[in-house]
């Protein structure tokens, strides 16, 4: 299986995540009407805080393309970025400056709030399947089932919700149903939002449950993942109950949950983070190793070629009154050499900074290679030997054994 493509599709995602925030928070700005009449200085917040999770399932998807909980992270803050995106087109096409954007009604049906249903339901999956990417028992099966049937069904119902939008309240649902329709239909939108919000307390209770199944490392990375994302399903019923269109339309509740969202946002790719620094979630900490040092190694080497070009530049200009090729080709051969002494040098510093115990283990070994030189004793080598393996393997028992001389 060629593994380049789904790695490269979800750096694009990522990509596209920042493109709709950015066309969104512009478009926002310029009419000075913000999505669910939030501070500016918040969505960018929030914006910040889910493109960071974004980005880092992207870096799972590097390391394990089949991985779903990096597909996922990647894929949730994408619906939240849509609905910035089409809430600052829509009111700067329709409302501000009609008729200076093409229109459709096809942004009009996303800001009925159907299609944040989606976004929720990825979300909830994150729950159900973090860290193994796997469910816990076939029994939790069920709940992904029930979740996947009451978002759809949600989604279609209230794109036939009349009256006013749900995201956009000055424009009308160009699709609503008639009100003898809706009213068979709005009980099934109610039904299944209520059943929606319970399969979302399920995905969470199956965190809880997992975390006290586990031990190690694993309880360790669900602890401090659960830490940040357990109060989302919360802040999911208190937006829902304060939303202004809800019937209950309690203003304290309504900012409440956008405080603990905000909050949630943050800690969520902090946590994955923790987990993979700390506790070696997926194995990532060698891309992330090689990331800062090439990355490092780029930016320095960078550095130096300009600068050498520059400088060499106005030498040979002021030397032969025209600027020299001989400039460049110094300044390449410079590079070449200093590739190598920097890369070896950026990787001990990063090894030092955020890999200390990788870092420790390989000096402690290249110190006994050292010491194989002196020892000639046996029973110095044979202590030396296994103070090594105790300190950098840390086994529970050491023997050695040793053939008997003739």
């Amino acid at each position: 299986m060629n593994l380049r493509a789904p790695r490269w599709l979800a750096w694009f995602l990522v990509g596209l995540y920042f493109s709709l925030i950015t066309i969104g928070l512009v478009l926002q700005r310029i009419t000075q009407t913000f999505l669910l009449d939030l501070d500016f200085s918040y969505l960018l917040l929030i914006s910040l805080a889910l493109g960071l999770l974004t980005i880092v399932g992207a870096i799972i998807v590097w390391r394990l393309p089949g991985h779903l909980v990096g597909w996922l992270a990647c894929l949730s803050p994408l619906f939240g970025a849509m609905n910035v995106a089409v809430f600052g087109y829509a009111y700067y096409a329709y409302i501000a400056y009609p008729g200076s954007l093409p229109t459709s009604d096809i942004f009009l049906i996303w800001l009925s709030g159907s299609g944040s249903s989606i976004g929720l339901l990825a979300a909830l999956f994150i729950f159900l399947l973090f860290p193994t990417g796997q469910l816990l028992t076939p029994r939790w099966r069920i709940v992904g089932q029930t979740a996947i049937t009451a978002a759809i069904i949600f989604a279609l119902v209230a794109s036939l919700e009349p009256g006013p939008l749900k995201l956009l309240p000055l424009l009308s649902n160009p699709v609503g149903a008639n009100e003898p329709l809706w009213a068979v239909l709005e009980p099934i939108m109610w039904f299944t939002m209520l059943l929606f919000m319970i399969t979302f307390l399920a995905a969470s209770i199956s965190l809880i449950v997992r975390f006290r199944r586990t031990k190690g490392d694993e309880r360790q990375q669900i602890k401090w993942f659960a830490s940040a994302a357990i109060f989302f399903p919360l802040s999911v019923i208190l937006l829902t109950l304060g939303a202004p269109g809800s019937g209950f339309g309690i203003i304290w509740v309504y900012q409440l949950s956008f405080a603990i969202q905000l909050l949630v946002f943050i800690g969520m790719p902090v946590a994955i983070a923790i987990a993979i620094f700390k506790y070696r979630l997926y194995d990532i900490d060698i891309i992330i190793n090689r990331t800062l040092v090439y990355g490092a190694l780029s930016t320095v080497l960078a550095i130096v070629y300009l600068v050498s070009v520059a400088l060499l530049q106005n030498l040979f200009r002021s030397i032969t009154a025209q600027g020299s090729p001989i400039a460049i080709v110094i300044s390449t051969l410079l590079i070449a050499s200093l590739f190598q002494p920097l890369r070896i040098g950026l990787q001990d510093f990063i090894d030092r900074r955020f890999f200390r115990r990788k870092y420790d283990v390989e000096k402690t070994l290249a110190q006994f290679g050292a010491s194989l030189r002196e020892d000639v004793e046996l029973e110095m080598l044979t202590r030396n030997l296994m103070g090594v393996i105790e300190e950098t393997i840390q086994p529970e028992h050491i023997s050695l054994w040793m053939r008997p001389t003739d």
